[in-house]
């Protein structure tokens, strides 16, 4: 269960960076929030 959740939390620590490079100069954001942003993201594809 844990390594499950290391995984999940570096997965989206991996598409909060992403986001903040593809995002940059665009919009200015820190990585707490990006991170929020590419979960955001992530649960909105899902549903579709």
């Amino acid at each position: 269960m844990e390594s499950l959740d290391a995984g999940h939390r570096a997965l989206h620590d991996e598409g909060a960076n992403e986001l903040r490079h593809r995002l940059e100069g665009k919009i200015e954001t820190d990585f707490d929030t990006a991170r929020r942003l590419f979960t955001l993201i992530c649960v909105l594809q899902l549903r579709v």
